[in-house]
C-alpha cells in the first residue's frame, strides 16, 4: 500500500517531474525547477534534495541510460516517459549520491505505484533498480564517465580541437557540481555580508 505523505516522495516526485519537463517538454532546468517545487511543500532541505538529483541526473545521464539499457529488455514505450524519469532520477540516486539503494528503490516503487496509468511498472523497476544497485562498483570504476554524459558530436568536435586527453578532461569536469564563488563589497556598506 502506498502512503501519500511517506517521507522524502514529494522531493522525489518533484525531482522526476523536473526531469520530464526538461527532457520530454523542452524545459531549462532552473525554470523546470521553479514551476515544479512551487506545487509542492517542500522545506529548505527537500528543495535542496530535489535540485540535488535532478542535476545529477542529467550531469550523468548518459550512464544512467547505459546502465538501464543492460537491465532491461527493452526500453520503456514513449508513452510511459514519466515512468523513465523515475528510473532516471532513482539511478541517479543509486548510482551517484550517497543515498541507500533500499530507500531509493521503494520511493521509486511508491512513485509508480501510486499513479494510475504506470502502476503496473513498480514490479519492474523494483527488479530494475536492484540490477543497478548490484552494478554500482563497475559503473563507478569506469576510467572515462564524461565521454559516455557528452554528446557524441561534441566529443568529437573537442577530440578534434584539444585532443582526446584534454577532451577526457572537460567532459570529466562536467561531471562535478560547479564552485560557488562569493565576492563581498565592502563592510562598511554591507556589514551582513561579515557574517558569513
Amino acid at each position: 500500500m502506498v502512503k501519500k505523505n511517506q517521507p522524502g516522495l514529494a522531493a522525489r516526485t518533484a525531482a522526476s517531474e523536473i526531469i520530464w519537463r526538461v527532457l520530454i517538454d523542452g524545459s531549462y532546468l532552473d525554470e523546470a525547477f521553479e514551476k515544479t517545487v512551487s506545487n509542492y511543500k517542500l522545506d529548505h532541505r527537500d528543495r535542496g534534495l530535489v535540485r540535488a538529483v535532478s542535476a545529477t541526473t542529467l550531469r550523468r545521464l548518459g550512464q544512467i541510460k547505459a546502465v538501464l539499457d543492460q537491465h532491461m529488455k527493452k526500453p520503456l514505450a514513449p508513452k510511459h516517459a514519466h515512468a523513465s524519469c523515475i528510473l532516471y532520477t532513482a539511478s541517479a540516486q543509486i548510482l551517484f549520491m550517497e543515498v541507500p539503494d533500499h530507500a531509493v528503490i521503494d520511493l521509486a516503487v511508491a512513485q509508480l505505484a501510486s499513479q494510475r496509468k504506470l502502476h503496473h511498472l513498480s514490479g519492474l523497476a523494483n527488479a530494475v533498480l536492484r540490477k543497478v544497485a548490484s552494478s554500482k562498483q563497475q559503473v563507478l570504476a569506469e576510467p572515462n564517465p564524461g565521454r559516455e554524459n557528452t554528446p557524441k558530436w561534441l566529443w568529437q568536435l573537442w577530440a578534434k580541437d584539444y585532443g582526446k586527453e584534454t577532451a577526457a578532461k572537460i567532459t570529466n569536469a562536467h561531471l562535478g557540481e560547479a564552485a560557488l564563488d562569493l565576492t563581498l563589497k565592502s563592510s562598511d556598506q554591507h556589514p551582513a555580508g561579515m557574517k558569513l
